[in-house]
């Protein structure tokens, strides 16, 4: 028994007026020895599963809604039970597609090609069936695809067919309204051999209609959600080597216990309302870096963010505000004597107040004079 080459791929999503009337025009016409048909119904609530299962398809199904999620739930179950795939080709399930250009793309892929693309625009006698808003949307969107993969496209329609090894290799990400336009610009990224025919596009059969000839605010929102999905796109396939030269060099990492006698110099201060100022160890290996001045702390490549001081010594620890760039460098240098400082203080403060048992009069109220006398001999004095 000959194992099919080629893989067609429908979405489905409550299409159970138009996918039964599809899979049977679509199976006579294609070569069933060659060709397999997989349906993925994606977070459909009417009975489009169990009329698919009614003709020799196969149909795997998802609660996820997006056209994507179908496709690739399709995607899933035919690489598993046939692993000669050679090729996926994308259909509507709503009866917009016409059968006859399948064979057309697939020459197209004989030939050499790794993605073919059917395109609507490019055939005159389709400017009768797509309405303006789809026409205008239509071209915009290919220009912004264009414009973010370094190769004109004059669509961005549903017919496509996509090598196996290709597609493998951009795993896609976007499985709402940004697959059509993710899979192109990955395979202009890619440097895949890229073919354009005109195809003919058919009204729908029967249903509603999702994305094309709806009015215009759902147009346009569709066509935000793909502009984002396009810009997401470009911003994954980024060369390392572009990335790397847009992106901010890595500071230095300074080391939190340093000893005081290693050379410091100021990084930079940052204008806030409540200025501090960082400082870099030279010549330590360090971990984590510290900024000496209202508590900000950073570890490895993550942001700044500033923290209370824990406690009073420490808070004696920082430089003034008042003393600014200049004398904040005099401040850290006189940090172990600042510290020591402070823990005294706090020492001495917990004394005064677990000394000696508070001694009250006949009406409640305090006596300074019983309560120090009732301490024991030696307290009043502060070391």
């Amino acid at each position: 028994m000959r194992l099919p080459e080629f893989a067609i791929i429908i979405p489905a999503c409550d299409e159970s007026a138009c996918i039964g009337p599809v899979l049977d025009e679509l199976l006579g016409t294609v070569d069933p020895d060659k060709f397999v048909v997989a349906v993925g119904v994606n977070g459909s609530s009417d009975a489009t599963a169990e009329i698919a299962r009614q003709r020799p398809v196969l149909v795997a199904e998802t609660k996820r809604r997006g056209y994507g999620h179908g496709c690739q739930a399709a995607i899933d179950l035919t690489k598993g039970l046939f692993p000669s795939i050679r090729a996926y080709i994308f259909c509507a399930g709503d009866g917009a597609t016409e059968p006859r250009d399948l064979r057309r793309l697939t020459a197209a892929f004989e030939q050499g090609y790794e993605f073919v693309l059917g395109s609507r625009t490019r055939q005159l006698g389709n400017w009768r069936t797509m309405t303006v808003s789809h026409m205008i949307a239509n071209a915009a969107l290919g220009l912004w695809c264009g414009l973010l993969s370094g190769r004109s496209f004059s669509d961005l329609g549903p017919l496509r067919m996509i090598s196996r090894r290709l597609f493998e290799k951009m795993a896609p990400r976007e499985m709402t309204f940004g697959w059509t336009i993710e899979a192109q610009i990955a395979a202009a990224k890619f440097g895949a051999t890229i073919c354009e025919l005109p195809v003919s596009e058919r009204r729908r059969l029967a249903g509603q209609q999702k994305v094309s000839g709806v009015n215009w605010r759902r147009t346009l929102s569709i066509g935000c959600q793909i502009v984002a999905a396009g810009g997401r796109t470009w911003r994954n396939l980024r060369p390392a080597s572009a990335s790397a030269a847009t992106a901010p060099p890595a500071p230095a990492l300074v080391a939190s216990n340093a000893p005081s006698t290693a050379k410091r110099e100021v990084v930079a201060a940052a204008p806030s309302r409540r200025p501090y100022q960082r400082v870099r160890i030279v010549g330590q290996t360090a971990s984590a870096q510290v900024c000496p001045r209202g508590g900000a702390q950073r570890a490895g490549r993550g942001r700044w963010q500033r923290r209370p001081p824990p406690n009073r010594g420490r808070d004696l620890f920082w430089p003034n505000e008042k003393r600014g760039l200049r004398s904040g460098l005099a401040g850290c240098e006189n940090a172990p004597a600042r510290r020591s400082a402070g823990r005294a203080r706090l020492e001495r403060s917990a004394r005064h107040a677990t000394a000696a048992p508070r001694s009250l009069g006949s009406a409640g109220n305090f006596h300074p004079h019983a309560a120090r006398s009732a301490r024991p001999a030696g307290t009043d004095r502060i070391p």
